[in-house]
């Protein structure tokens, strides 16, 4: 069974996620959206940071063709704002 993250998914949550700092092991990371308390999304959207503070959101789904293959689905892409 997973774990629900007790955050609510709002439009400040999703400006909160910021860049892993430059000494980070990995310079991207995934956040899982459809874990999210009332989120009400279907299981496998992620939002993915990048080193740059840009985000993703995307679907991961296993091939139905293949069922082994895991696929990605870049559902839209959002640049870090410039302020």
């Amino acid at each position: 069974m997973s774990k629900q993250n007790p955050q609510r998914l709002t439009a400040a949550f999703l400006k909160n996620f910021k860049p892993n700092p430059a000494n980070a092991k990995f310079a991207d990371y995934e956040i899982n959206l459809s874990a999210m308390k009332d989120s009400g999304l279907p299981t496998g959207v992620r939002c993915l940071v990048s080193k740059s503070g840009n985000k993703r959101f995307l679907l991961r789904y296993i091939s139905a063709l293949s069922r082994v293959r895991k696929r990605l689905l870049v559902l839209v892409s959002i640049p870090k704002p410039t302020y």
